[in-house]
C-alpha cells in the first residue's frame, strides 16, 4: 500500500504541473492576441481619409463652417436698400464702384462720424518661394500681439509665424521686419464705428480705395461691393 502511493504522489504533480503549464500558455497566447489588435490599431492612420488627405478632425471642422454658411445664406432675406438704411434713397446712389464711396459718405453724414477709426491693417505679401504671408496691425490689442504674423499652409488654413524679423523688438520695429518677409501685393484698411443706437459701420480700404462697405441694425445689414448694394434681413 505504502508502495503504490510512493508512485501515485509523483504522478499526481507531473499532472498538476502540466495543467498549471496549458493554463499559462493559453493565457499567454490570449495576451499576445490583445496586443496584437491595439498595435493594429495604433498602426492605424489617424489623419486617412477620403478629404484630400486632411486630417479627420480638420474635415469635421470645414464641413461645420460650410454648413453654417449655408443655413446663413437660406436665412438672408434681400430687401430694397431703404429697408436697411431709411436715410439712403437707392434711386439717388449711382452704380459702379462711385456707390460704395457715395453710401458712406451718406452713412456718416446721418450719424456725424468725422473720425475714422482703424481696426486693423492687413499686409498681403508673396515670398520668392510663392508663398502668402499676411501681417497684421490691431492698434487696439496689446503691444506683444499688435502685430501678428501668418503663413498660409498647404492645406488652406493660416499658420501663425510667431518669431520673424525684429519680432522682439517695438511695435515698428516688428511691423517693419515682419514686411521683409515678402514683397507687398495689397494693403487692406478695415474700418470700424459703433453708434449710439447700436447699429455698426464697418469698411474696407484696398490699397487706398474702398472695397467694402457694411451697416448693420438690429436684424438688418447693408453691404456694398462690386459696384452694388443689398440690404439683408436675418
Amino acid at each position: 500500500m505504502k508502495k503504490s502511493n510512493r508512485y501515485l504522489i509523483p504522478i499526481f504533480i507531473l499532472v498538476l504541473g502540466m495543467a498549471f503549464f496549458v493554463q499559462k500558455l493559453a493565457k499567454t497566447a490570449s495576451e499576445q492576441k490583445a496586443k496584437a489588435k491595439i498595435e493594429t490599431r495604433e498602426k492605424i492612420d489617424p489623419t486617412k481619409t477620403d478629404f484630400l488627405n486632411e486630417p479627420i478632425e480638420q474635415t469635421k471642422e470645414v464641413a461645420v463652417v460650410k454648413s453654417a454658411e449655408t443655413t446663413t445664406r437660406k436665412n438672408l432675406k434681400t430687401e430694397n436698400i431703404e429697408k436697411c438704411a431709411p436715410f439712403l434713397n437707392q434711386t439717388q446712389l449711382a452704380g459702379g464702384a462711385s456707390i460704395l464711396d457715395q453710401a458712406l459718405e451718406k452713412i456718416k453724414q446721418h450719424y456725424g462720424i468725422t473720425d475714422d477709426r482703424i481696426d486693423l491693417t492687413e499686409y498681403q505679401l508673396r515670398t520668392r518661394a510663392n508663398e502668402e504671408i499676411v501681417v497684421q496691425n490691431i492698434p487696439a490689442e496689446e503691444v506683444k500681439n499688435q502685430i501678428r504674423v501668418f503663413k498660409t499652409a498647404a492645406d488652406g488654413f493660416p499658420d501663425r509665424i510667431k518669431k520673424f524679423p525684429n519680432y522682439a523688438g517695438t511695435v515698428n520695429e516688428r511691423l517693419a521686419g515682419a514686411l521683409t518677409l515678402g514683397t507687398l501685393e495689397k494693403t487692406v484698411e478695415k474700418f470700424r464705428t459703433t453708434n449710439a443706437d447700436q447699429s455698426s459701420v464697418s469698411y474696407e480700404k484696398s490699397d487706398g480705395k474702398i472695397s467694402r462697405v457694411e451697416y448693420s441694425k438690429g436684424r438688418t445689414q447693408l453691404v456694398c461691393e462690386d459696384g452694388q448694394c443689398a440690404c439683408q434681413m436675418f
